[in-house]
């Protein structure tokens, strides 16, 4: 997606398999010359980048989709990065992917892209009740509209939207499974300077009903989260708040955590959480951040993760590995109860 100014984009690939992995990428409709041929090896970090008008842009119809394939199981990071506006996210295997989503975003200059994945995919973008109107082609997509595509392998539709505006609970439905990201061009969460944010989305398939929020460590500002809910009446509980009710699916709450603790919420129906920190902490660290946290149903006994060195960029934490970007990497093995790390650019 569109970034605050001109930058890098490129994607870090890794294995935990033992054997070379063979690894192709290629931007089909972007540029069919485009070939690239790499052998990635078990905790070794090959690094690809691209041209740089490969990101989402505007409101409009794009050839944006990258294609990467590889003959065993990899592990891909995407990463958008400008000096001080930087984001990065995991990227999810086509098999993990679906034809149903809800977007999240904060409500500043908030964008979301979709990618096929197969020829004649339908897709029906409804704007939330509550979002901001999408404007494609001169046409107005006000809160219950809906704009309906016909796009085909690798072709994306980007939505950006104004300096005020929050795209929060629009739906998206396709029907063949398409590729969905969110967040913004560069966002101002509270204090401090804006900051670019990116998550893909996950499906509603993979929604859960319980999950454990964060905090910024060391810093003390408060963190916001966003809940969006799949079906009609579905009750939260927040430990320490009262229930939530959310009467219609796509409904939208969102709730701040000012004492730096972390709470329990529990849901009796599917629904995602999005984490946003805020910035202003500390001089030059902690400007805004955009998580979407999985559910403890999809919580495992271990991880391999990755982190870097970089003196411009300081590490947070979180109980899902969502960004990453720059020179050094080191491996480390992550066992629950402990964090893994979070690089995040800051626009000074």
């Amino acid at each position: 997606m569109d970034n605050y100014n001109p930058g890098t984009l490129q994607v870090f690939i890794t294995t935990d398999n033992f054997h070379a992995i063979r690894v192709t990428i290629t931007t089909p409709l972007f540029d069919s010359t485009y070939l690239r041929q790499l052998s990635v090896n078990k905790n070794v970090i090959s690094t690809e980048i691209f041209n740089w008008n490969l990101r989402g842009i505007g409101t409009e119809l794009g050839k944006k989709g990258i294609d990467i394939k590889a003959d065993n199981e990899i592990t891909v990071y995407a990463v958008n990065k400008e000096k001080e506006t930087t984001d990065a996210f995991v990227v999810f295997p086509c098999d993990a992917i679906g034809d149903e989503y809800y977007i999240l975003t904060w409500n500043v200059r908030s964008a979301f892209m979709i990618i096929a994945t197969m020829d004649n995919t339908v897709v029906h973008v409804t704007t939330g009740k509550g979002a901001t109107p999408i404007i494609y082609k001169g046409v107005t997509y006000s809160p219950g509209m809906t704009l309906t595509l016909i796009i085909n392998t690798y072709e994306s539709f980007h939505v950006q939207g104004l300096e005020t505006s929050d795209f929060s609970g629009t739906y998206v439905k396709s029907n063949k499974v398409i590729t969905v990201m969110s967040g913004s061009q560069c966002s101002n969460i509270g204090g401090g300077a804006c900051d670019h944010l990116c998550s893909q989305m996950t499906s509603v398939g993979t929604f859960g009903k319980q999950f454990v929020t964060m905090n910024m460590p060391n810093c003390n500002v408060p963190v916001d989260f966003k809940i969006v809910a799949s079906s009609s009446n579905t009750y939260i509980n927040i430990n320490g708040r009262g229930a939530v009710h959310l009467a219609t699916a796509g409904d939208v709450h969102a709730f701040q955590v000012t004492d730096q603790t972390s709470r329990t919420i529990m849901a009796d129906k599917p629904i995602a959480l999005a984490f946003f920190a805020e910035g202003g902490c500390g001089s030059d660290q902690g400007d805004p951040a955009m998580i979407l946290l999985p559910p403890i149903e999809q919580f495992a006994a271990d991880y391999t993760f990755s982190t870097i060195k970089t003196p411009e960029i300081h590490f947070k934490c979180s109980n899902s590995c969502d960004s990453f970007y720059g020179s050094q990497w080191t491996f480390t093995r992550w066992t629950p109860n402990d964090f893994l790390s979070l690089a995040t650019g800051a626009r000074k």
